[in-house]
């Protein structure tokens, strides 16, 4: 398995209503499974931010995968069950979901097929992703990202790997200005300017989230969002 991994950075963890945002997104998906006790992985967990949450919130289980060692025991130490590899995952998991990984991923189809094989018949797939290839910038180049999905291209390759598509919508319309911004600005580097991320998740992002409901979520976004199930 070709996993870079990513990086985790630190600042991402100041952006609260992002990250609201996710946590929500995924416990939307729980709620729909079934009221029973359920296997949740979280690939390409990291530090296990959201693998805690998510297991506080929903009162489930929640395994980890993260290939870099000390991010793995961070999640270890935070009392989560943590794996180097997926392989090493029991099946029958309930719900697996991955954040801003798969695009780490040179053979991302293999991972999806891996991702089909651990669930369980009616289990889920949840992923969140950057869109559009015209986004593709400096960022994208530092963090180790092989690619932004477009919606058909991600729908296709979860078809490859077995998964019916439930749900595959854009998020985060306002990003896509912002990036394109951020591109002309000429920033080589590929960093992310603490205070300009500050103001965009507490001011652009609640915006950016309501312009997606009523119109954007069918047509434009800065990142996918799609659920697959096991048939």
């Amino acid at each position: 398995m070709d996993y870079k991994g990513r990086d985790n950075l630190d600042i991402m963890s100041l952006a609260k209503n992002y990250n609201d945002f996710l946590i929500g997104n995924i416990l939307n998906v729980i709620k729909k499974i079934s009221q029973r006790e359920l296997n949740i992985l979280d690939f390409g967990a990291a530090e296990g931010f959201f693998a805690q949450s998510i297991k506080e919130l929903s009162n489930n289980p929640v395994c980890c995968v993260e290939t870099d060692k000390t991010q793995l025991e961070a999640c270890q130490n935070k009392g989560l069950r943590a794996f180097s590899d997926i392989d090493g995952v029991e099946d029958e998991m309930d719900l697996i979901y991955s954040l801003n990984v798969l695009e780490h991923i040179e053979d991302d189809i293999k991972i999806l097929e891996k991702f089909y094989g651990k669930l369980k018949a009616g289990g889920k797939v949840f992923l969140y992703l950057p869109a559009c290839s015209f986004l593709f910038s400096s960022m994208d180049r530092k963090i180790g990202h092989f690619r932004r999905y477009s919606r058909k291209d991600i729908v296709k390759k979860l078809k490859i790997a077995g998964f019916e598509v439930e749900k595959c919508r854009f998020a985060d319309s306002l990003g896509v200005p912002a990036t394109l911004l951020y591109m002309l600005s000429g920033n080589k580097s590929g960093d992310i300017n603490k205070n300009t991320l500050l103001i965009y998740d507490r001011a652009v992002f609640p915006l950016s989230r309501f312009l997606d409901i009523i119109f954007f979520s069918h047509f434009i976004g800065k990142n996918i969002m799609v659920t697959g199930v096991k048939k």
